[in-house]
């Protein structure tokens, strides 16, 4: 099976660490968007979640400290972009203001739906910033480049109508003979 490149996504941290509690553990297994792949565990994200609950907190909010609280507003907004920046989910940093803990291991989710067509990390490997861990492609369209036996090769024809079946179980899919 081929996929076209320009459809595929690679899942690739912005930061380093090491991965924990991996779901799509094979190539070739099926993932939504949003899909939880794996988490992971990294000093520099439990840091800059602290950071962003430090910015949070402070003086209350009264006229006497306008000045301070915009400039805390700001301090909490930049941290708070720095770990979208990094991929962490917003729901993840809802639970991060409500519970007012750091997560230690923080869900890295499939930027889009397809099949795992690469797979470069088993649980507990470490990664570093950049390292492509998933390479996720979609299945539309898809081309399933096929071998046909001498005897057959009369009986194959451009345009002919193509039945693909999947040993593993997948539903069974139509295409065309280009």
């Amino acid at each position: 099976v081929a996929y076209t490149e320009s459809r595929q996504v690679d899942v690739s941290p912005k930061y380093g660490g090491w991965v924990r509690g991996i779901a799509p553990d094979f190539t070739g297994r099926p993932v939504r968007r949003g899909e939880v792949l794996f988490t992971a565990y990294s000093p520099e994200l439990v840091a800059a979640q602290q950071e962003y609950l430090q910015s949070l907190s402070g003086p209350d909010r009264d006229s006497m400290h306008a000045g301070i609280n915009t400039s805390r507003d700001d301090l909490a907004d930049a941290a708070r972009q720095r770990l979208l920046r990094w991929d962490v989910p917003p729901g993840t940093l809802d639970d991060l203001v409500r519970t007012r803990r750091p997560r230690e291991a923080v869900p890295v989710l499939a930027p889009a739906s397809g099949v795992v067509v690469e797979k470069n990390v088993v649980d507990g490997s470490p990664f570093s910033p950049g390292q492509v861990l998933y390479r996720i492609a979609s299945v539309h369209p898809a081309w399933v480049i096929a071998s046909v036996f001498q005897g057959d090769v009369s009986r194959v024809r451009e345009g002919a109508r193509a039945r693909i079946t999947d040993p593993f179980g997948a539903p069974v899919r139509q295409g065309r003979v280009s």
